[in-house]
């Protein structure tokens, strides 16, 4: 089984961390957005919000990239953990100011884009080419695995005690949980040597990029401004336009994680043969018409539309365990960590001011223009990736 799945000692310390530190962030960090409205503050401020979220991730990845070359994997999951509980107290402690509460939440979910070239390059580093897309697709289910259960409990949790008092508590939950993942991490995962090349420059890195990864990365970057001129607006649409309870909006969550987890593993298996583009393309499609689905269930208030828009959400991601395999195997094995970090980091800092231009078109024109507009950056990015010739 572990073979089947290529599952080793490296990865599945990985994979524990990400369940631990995945669950204790989705029992409340997409219902933040409506956290802060709830405190009275403006879209634009959760635009804000998102635009600082994605700005500070840029900096994670290209730091995380960085910092695991010099650290290594357990190195850098050790202090990219102690940053996250650092800003879980932070929370706790100040989290009545809204300026502290965005503080905190980019410190704790800086978690996942900390760690990303991590659990890429310890994949790349320890599995077989032919089953990475396998291995990317386990870690991917196991990211969201904490998802279904996390935002359910959270959404129960907060239509019990409310948004505000909900969240408080549930952020304590998430803290106890980093402090397991960090004594897992320190006692149990093994050091790797360090093969990477720390001092090749940025300019030089980039000019290692092969040209597919750059086209590549010019049609993520219209997606992820798809995806984030929405995202984050996602859950105030469905409380405060369609009226719809937190534990409901958990459960419709559930029901897109569910979508993404029941593609992984015949998509991640399908990848040993080696042909990655169809996968990545289906994700590109899904991408660009999700926003549809959330216009088209405001217009006609049905629940049976929303399930259905949030299945094509879940769907997005359906080329994931391709995605990551094509990026881990041509970026150059010397830098790739570092290189890897630099490729995610240069797609957040492209889109980050998307969510500024999502709050400003829902402020002028409502979220049914916003959601249009979504639409067509979307088909944009996946005309771009069509256009590919992949090698």
């Amino acid at each position: 089984m572990a073979d089947f799945f290529a599952i080793n000692k490296t990865t599945a310390i990985v994979l524990l961390t990400i369940i631990l530190f995945g669950f204790g962030e989705e029992l409340w960090s997409r219902f933040i957005p409506a956290y802060l409205t709830d405190k009275g503050q403006p879209i634009l401020i959760v635009g804000i919000y998102a635009m600082a979220f994605n700005l500070f991730e840029g900096i994670c990845y290209t730091g995380g990239g960085l910092v695991t070359h010099k650290l290594g994997d357990r190195g850098s999951l050790i202090l990219f953990s102690i940053l996250t509980l650092a800003g879980y107290l932070l929370f706790v402690t100040l989290g009545s100011i809204p300026a502290i509460v965005i503080i905190s939440v980019l410190l704790i979910r800086g978690w996942e884009s900390l760690s990303q070239p991590v659990t890429l390059t310890s994949v790349g580093s320890t599995t077989r080419t032919e089953k990475q897309g396998l291995a990317f697709a386990l870690q991917s289910i196991q990211k969201r695995l904490p998802v279904i259960t996390g935002i359910v409990v959270g959404g129960l949790v907060l239509s019990r005690y409310g948004i505000i008092s909900g969240t408080m508590k549930l952020v304590w939950v998430s803290f106890g949980l980093g402090i397991i993942a960090l004594l897992v991490q320190w006692k149990i995962m093994p050091k790797t040597a360090n093969n990477s090349n720390g001092s090749v420059p940025y300019r030089q890195i980039w000019q290692m990029i092969p040209q597919t990864l750059k086209h590549l990365l010019l049609a993520e970057i219209f997606t992820r401004w798809c995806l984030w001129m929405v995202k984050e607006f996602i859950v105030i649409y469905c409380l405060f336009n369609m009226d719809i309870e937190p534990w409901l909006f958990s459960v419709l969550t559930v029901v897109e994680i569910t979508a993404s987890i029941l593609t992984y593993i015949p998509i991640g298996k399908a990848t040993e043969k080696g042909n990655l583009k169809p996968y990545i393309g289906l994700s590109f499609i899904f991408f660009a018409i999700f926003p549809l689905g959330f216009l088209l269930a405001g217009f006609t208030n049905s629940m049976v539309v929303l399930v259905g828009a949030f299945v094509l959400y879940g769907l997005r991601e359906i080329g994931e365990p391709a995605r990551k395999r094509m990026i881990t195997n041509l970026m150059p094995e010397t830098v790739r960590a570092k290189a890897i970090g630099f490729y995610w980091g240069l797609r957040s800092f492209a889109f980050c001011s998307s969510s500024i231009a999502g709050a400003l078109i829902w402020m002028k024109w409502g979220p049914e223009v916003l959601f249009v507009v979504a639409s067509v950056v979307g088909l944009i990015g996946a005309a771009i990736f069509y256009r590919m010739e992949f090698q």
